[in-house]
């Protein structure tokens, strides 16, 4: 008998010790943590609770927990932590024997070790429960180190309310990261698992601080803390209070709990002084612009070096319900106006077709049944690019554009980040360049940052874990020469009647911009570049609500400036021109194209060194003249002496606008009246329609036929010109070549003739009644 117990003992032991090898299921207590956000420097930008509703935030790696901290729970909790294997036996006797004399539990003798695994299984406190937190805890022991064991009582002990572990206690308790807690912080945390229902901070404070100064005492008993410091940990008052934890970049952190919920710790790039501090201009300023019925805008601040977003305003108050202020402005795609602009003026420098001198027609212009049209609603004949540019010109924008192709645009927007193009090239046409494309502002700062890298086109991120990407990667896109030139075209800061005020504003750091105003007034864009920073600002109204007061330079680049002159700092420096990547180009003067055998005005300018090779200058011409220099000959009529001269000569369209505008460009002389060849030095162009138009006149409101307005362009303005339309006479027109008609429905072909030997002709289709039957 005595042999059969002794067989059942050592059975028992050996099941217990096989139990005791089979491994404790990892984690120790299951995860269910709240996010917590940081920003760059590890401060809190946002955390969210848990599932539970619960503030209880993830161990971080490679961090200690504080000695005070340790000291404060040993001493307090589990004396012999260090020592015991999981049960402290002399405990359990004296827990027992108290429970006995009392009837009921009073004492529950629990380890550390113990508490763990109680919180581990969540099991109501009775007996049997007791013994098996007993095994658990010895299973424990076995397989997890003690730092794990305390690791995973500190992270998920109550601290009382919805508050677990040690890190949300103290940000909740002490608004202190737990590095920074004092003795009696320590202590008090130390203090709270053990009733967290019945005394926490600001609840039975007269119970807690009787506690926290037992373990006080405790302490300095056992040599913890000298004298002084412990009556100062005394006197140190408890706290009343449950704080708030951080909330920073609101639309930002939202976006990232919803993208990125699977991460419990998410490390931004965020700067969060820089970011509180802009939220706060952002609000001011938007207080302002509500008072013009502009109620929404958003701000983005991006480091060029190091690809980081370094503030991310996504509105100016997050809680502004009446005007959708939770609306993540950054995220969302709107009208891009004309704030791609610069990124067309670089390509077609790298592609040959102009210079930033290059001279640029700005005459009325048709597409089909597209016809842009400038701001100011005036045509200038021709312009330079870096002047059109620079006054956000739509029509040179809309016909450069026509020359480099709009698919090739589409592409490169692309290829640079864009991401909202979701159309095909056609059907975003030439509208591509106004506006007709919806772009982020999150995209916008990814673009303009690519200026900023001389043309190399790499992400942005608010997540410090893509550093690699966003600093190492090659996607040049535009050459490192035409980028530094547009750069250097955006520092004007004149802009279209707000010269003065611009001067007086910006200040005297140099900054690289655009602005840009979409149709209908519904988006006002500025965005501005330095060495160090890229700013994108929007400000318009997430409704969709058109308003006369927005203008991309007063609404956003006033916001714009002041962001970058916070942001300047005292070692500024503006870009450093590498004169490697240029080479020396023979330029026309006059017209800004690679100077021609026949321009008389040159000079060597800086071109890009990689771009195609540039377009030889169209307009100068050599002609023949007679001795008076009145007439142009030939060889048939040359006989009474001749030499040659150089012209400038603008096309006809060019030349009627500026006439229109008062300019008078010298004109070719016409040909000798007694030559027997056949010569035009009167150049004639239909301005309106062009040839193969399709043109649909609806009935009026009267149901009368609509007349159709025909316009021409000759180089010779006192020239007389006679109309034909399909062949039949219309009569003359002098000076201003101008025919208003009805004309019926179906193909016409209208001609027209000179005076002095011009000659041109245009064929379109009219429909009246329904334009399907093209």
């Amino acid at each position: 008998m005595k042999r059969k117990k002794i067989i059942y003992w050592l059975a028992g032991l050996l099941l217990f010790l096989i139990w005791l090898l089979f491994p404790v299921s990892k984690p120790l207590i299951e995860k269910d943590y709240s996010q917590v956000i940081y920003a760059d420097d590890g401060s809190i930008l946002r955390a969210f609770l848990n599932d539970r509703e619960q503030w209880c935030f993830s161990p971080v790696a490679d961090e200690k927990i504080p000695e005070k901290l340790i000291q404060s729970i040993t001493y307090y909790e589990d004396q012999y932590f260090w020592k015991h294997p999981g049960v402290n036996p002399v405990s359990v006797v004296r827990a027992m024997i108290h429970n006995f004399r009392s009837g009921r539990v009073v004492s529950g003798a629990s380890t550390l070790t113990m508490q763990v695994a109680r919180m581990r299984d969540q099991n109501k406190r009775t007996y049997f429960n007791k013994l098996k937190e007993i095994l658990l805890a010895f299973k424990i022991e076995a397989q997890f180190s003690k730092d794990e064991i305390l690791s995973a009582y500190v992270n998920h002990a109550p601290y009382g309310r919805n508050i677990i572990g040690y890190q949300a206690a103290s940000l909740k308790y002490f608004q202190k990261f737990p590095k920074d807690l004092s003795w009696s912080e320590a202590a008090t945390l130390a203090v709270l698992p053990n009733t967290p229902g019945m005394v926490s901070p600001g609840r039975n404070s007269t119970a807690l601080l009787k506690k926290r100064n037992f373990l006080l005492n405790k302490l300095f008993e056992e040599g913890l803390m000298d004298q002084t410091t412990f009556h100062a940990a005394l006197d140190e008052p408890l706290v009343k209070r449950v704080f708030a934890i951080n909330r920073s970049a609101e639309h930002l952190t939202s976006f990232i709990h919803q993208h990125i919920a699977n991460h419990d710790a998410v490390e931004t790039s965020i700067n969060l002084q820089m970011q509180n501090y802009l939220e706060y201009v952002c609000r001011n300023y938007q207080n302002n612009l509500s008072q013009f019925g502009i109620n929404n805008l958003c701000a983005l601040v991006v480091e060029n070096k190091t690809g980081y977003v370094r503030s991310y305003i996504g509105s100016a108050n997050f809680h502004d319900e009446e005007n959708f202020g939770q609306v993540d402005g950054v995220q969302a795609a709107r009208s891009s106006a004309s704030v791609i602009k610069p990124f067309l003026y670089a390509l077609s420098i790298d592609e040959g077709l102009i210079s930033t001198d290059a001279l640029i027609h700005d005459v009325p212009t048709h597409y089909g049944g597209f016809s842009p049209s400038n701001a100011d609603h005036k045509f200038r004949g021709v312009v330079r690019a870096r002047e059109a540019l620079i006054r956000s010109l739509n029509v040179p924008a809309v016909r450069l554009l026509n020359s480099y192709g709009v698919s090739s645009y589409y592409h490169f927007l692309k290829h640079a980040g864009v991401s909202t193009l979701f159309r095909l090239p056609e059907e975003y046409g030439l509208t591509l360049i106004l506006g007709g494309a919806e772009v982020t502002p999150w995209d916008v700062a990814q673009l303009y940052r690519g200026l900023a890298l001389d043309g190399n086109f790499l992400p942005i991120s608010y997540l410090k874990s893509d550093s690699t990407a966003l600093q190492c990667g090659k996607n040049q896109l535009i050459s490192e020469g035409a980028a530094y030139q547009i750069r250097e075209c955006m520092t004007d800061l004149h802009r279209y009647g707000e010269e003065q005020f611009w001067k007086q504003y910006a200040g005297s750091r140099t900054i690289a911009w655009k602005t840009g105003t979409s149709y209908g007034h519904k988006d006002a864009w500025a965005a501005g570049i330095t060495p160090e920073y890229t700013v994108v600002v929007w400000s318009g109204n997430f409704s969709g609500e058109g308003n006369n007061e927005l203008v991309g330079a007063k609404s956003s680049g006033t916001l714009m400036i002041e962001i970058m002159n916070y942001l300047a700092s005292k070692n500024y420096k503006w870009f450093v021109k590498n004169n490697a990547a240029f080479k020396t180009q023979k330029l026309c003067s006059e017209t800004g194209y690679l100077a021609g055998q026949y321009c008389d005005n040159v000079e060597y300018k800086d071109f890009p060194k990689h771009a195609k090779p540039l377009k030889i200058c169209p307009f100068h011409k050599r002609y023949e003249l007679n001795l008076e220099e009145d007439k142009t000959v030939c060889s048939l009529c040359w006989d009474n002496g001749h030499h040659a001269k150089n012209f400038l000569v603008y096309p006809s369209e060019v030349v009627n606008q500026l006439n229109k505008m008062g300019h008078y460009p010298k004109a070719v002389p016409p040909h000798n009246n007694d030559c027997t060849g056949s010569h035009d030095t009167n150049n004639m162009t239909f301005i309106y329609p062009q040839d193969s138009s399709k043109i649909w006149l609806p009935m009026d409101f009267n149901k009368l036929q609509q007349s159709l307005v025909f316009e021409l362009a000759t180089n010779d303005v006192e020239d007389l010109v006679y109309w034909y339309l399909d062949d039949e006479y219309l009569g003359t027109t002098y000076n201003k070549h101008e025919k208003v008609l009805i004309v019926d429905e179906g193909w016409h072909q209208m001609t027209v003739s000179g005076q002095n030997g011009g000659k041109a002709s245009v064929s379109f289709q009219v429909a009246r009644t329904n334009p399907a039957m093209w």
